[in-house]
């Protein structure tokens, strides 16, 4: 019998989402598995029995773990890590090895950079045979893409010099320092003329259009306070304090690796108590009407493109509009760099660890001023 998706709805247990696995909505004995090996999507329905709910869900899970280990193929099976394994079987073994750390998205952005750029280069070399020129080689060829990008390269190359060496396969890593490409975030990001003017429209249409949407209103107040879509839509109120009013964006969801702490905006804690009020504080904040993380919100972006009058309006724009309008307040690089939670920055090392708390606090008491 064919199966109905649209019948089951991602599980969370505990405040977690077991990826993976999702219920049915009528019969909570009833799983899907959905996953993807190699790129290719495995379903799978199973009826599991037990005491209660949750044991059944934990039953589930371990079939799940199960089902993906008999589905999956060892990709190093009979390869063993040597000085003569190529790149791009280095690149599959690192892979393997950071399937569990690495999020989908970064691994799909290493990917996609490694097959372009990297590959053709050096793709077939022994990872012994790689020297420091063959790098000078890759970064000439994407001299032409953005600092970002460019920057791709040793965040590609540097685990994986990293896994050899500890591997015994190599001694030293071929990358060097003039390799590494150093960017200033804060002005790199493009600057939007009367940002001010913008940044209080922006707000005043965000809570205009969704006054009656606590849902809305907060995704896109933690966009407006500088936070990336994908990190506000996938937020758990695991991660959210609001006593201290803080939260956090685990490393996991991060793009640099680490967890990133930041103050929490009153109108931001106010929709949220609101929202709180009608779906509880378990699992995703951001729950979709059809149960799961949102996939789509460009509806809801053209509505505030709509009403501001602001043709440029974007979700990710306003990271780059808040750092126009406050850095015209005369606030330092540092707290911009913390605010939108980078640590590719020339100032000294302990302020990044200890700044992104006290500078989104402070950018706030400037966001009053301009926006009263």
């Amino acid at each position: 019998m064919a199966i109905i998706f649209k019948d089951y709805v991602q599980v969370t247990y505990k405040g977690k989402e077991i990826t993976s696995l999702k219920i049915n909505k009528s019969n909570d004995s009833k799983f899907m598995f959905d996953f993807r090996i190699n790129g290719k999507r495995h379903r799978k329905t199973v009826t599991i029995e037990g005491a209660t709910k949750g044991r059944r869900i934990e039953l589930a899970r371990f079939a799940l773990e199960q089902y993906i280990a008999t589905e999956s193929k060892p990709i190093f099976s009979c390869a063993t890590a040597s000085p003569m394994m190529s790149i791009n079987d280095y690149f599959e073994r690192l892979k393997e090895i950071k399937k569990n750390n690495w999020s989908t998205g970064h691994l799909n952005n290493l990917e996609s950079f490694f097959t372009n750029h990297i590959k053709p280069i050096i793709g077939d070399k022994a990872i012994s045979t790689v020297k420091p020129s063959d790098l000078t080689t890759i970064g000439s060829n994407v001299s032409h893409l953005s600092k970002r990008m460019q920057k791709r390269t040793v965040e590609v190359l540097h685990p994986l010099f990293e896994l050899a060496i500890e591997d015994e396969s190599i001694e030293i890593s071929p990358i060097k320092k003039s390799h590494r490409v150093t960017r200033n975030l804060v002005e790199e990001k493009r600057v939007i003329l009367n940002a001010v003017d913008k940044y209080r429209k922006v707000n005043q249409s965000i809570h205009k259009v969704f006054k009656d949407n606590p849902t809305m209103r907060a995704i896109f107040l933690f966009g407006f306070y500088g936070r990336r879509k994908n990190e506000v839509l996938s937020l758990t109120w695991d991660n959210v304090d609001l006593d201290t009013n803080t939260f956090i964006i685990p490393r996991e969801k991060s793009k640099i690796g680490v967890d990133l702490e930041f103050t929490l905006s009153d109108d931001i804690k106010v929709a949220l108590i609101e929202i709180a009020r009608y779906t509880g504080k378990e699992g995703l904040v951001f729950k979709s009407p059809r149960g799961g993380e949102y996939g789509d919100i460009s509806d809801h972006v053209n509505t505030i493109k709509t009403d501001s009058k602001i043709e440029e309006f974007g979700y990710h724009w306003m990271r780059n509009l808040a750092v126009s309008a406050l850095s015209s307040q005369g606030v330092d690089a540092i707290h911009l760099s913390a605010l939108l939670g980078h640590t590719d920055t020339n100032t000294v090392k302990q302020y990044l660890s200890l700044q992104r708390k006290e500078s989104s606090g402070m950018m706030q008491e400037v966001s009053k001023g301009l926006l009263s």
